[in-house]
């Protein structure tokens, strides 16, 4: 996969998918939210609706655990 970021420019990294969980919103967790480097959940579900307005606590979101591929 790759991993890209659209800082001043845009920069893409290597990344290898180590696993995928399937959880709805309402089940998401603080260690969930920290982990994806939220300060903590409220913060999430805040960044979650501003690209999805329309989500529900009921919508499935998956959750992608990933490492950087060694260069």
């Amino acid at each position: 996969m790759s991993l890209v970021f659209e800082l001043d420019d845009e920069v893409a990294l290597s990344g290898v998918v180590t696993q995928v969980t399937a959880t709805t919103v309402a089940r998401l967790s603080e260690s969930d939210a920290r982990a994806d480097g939220f300060c903590d959940l409220a913060e999430l579900h805040g960044r979650l609706r501003f690209h999805y307005p329309q989500i529900e606590p009921t919508d499935t979101v998956a959750i992608v655990h990933f490492r950087l591929a060694s260069r």
